[in-house]
């Protein structure tokens, strides 16, 4: 899983207190007018729609893809971590799906707005 909470609450991974650090991240995220979901970016249709809001093409790089070099780093340094470490990593990881589950399981699905805005094209 990710540190959404400690990205969106300027917090450790290792918060004490979770339920603030829920709130101050969830606030955080309820006050941005856009938030791009990566896994749609699969989505052909949830593409165009980005591509329409902003008014420029989508530009799918991949040469940010670094599997194979993570892989052998993992392997060359495997992770050794102790039962404590887990056992926060664990509560964390229910707390960020939680908060990840809020901002993506849409009751009508995630929608981005029919709108174009045209001042973005400009600043290519």
């Amino acid at each position: 899983s990710n540190c959404y909470i400690s990205w969106f609450s300027n917090g450790a991974c290792s918060y004490k207190d979770y339920e603030e650090a829920y709130e101050t991240a969830r606030n955080r995220l309820y006050s941005y007018d856009l938030i791009l979901i990566t896994e749609k970016l699969q989505d052909p249709e949830y593409i165009k729609s980005i591509e329409k809001l902003f008014g420029v093409p989508w530009h799918d790089d991949r040469s940010m893809w670094c599997f194979y070099d993570s892989k052998r780093a993992n392997e060359n340094y495997p992770l050794k971590i102790q039962n404590e470490t887990l056992a926060n990593l664990v509560k964390i990881n229910k707390i960020d799906t939680r908060l990840y589950s809020e901002f993506t399981s849409c009751p009508n699905g995630i929608h981005i707005p029919n709108i174009s805005l045209p001042f973005y094209s400009n600043s290519r």
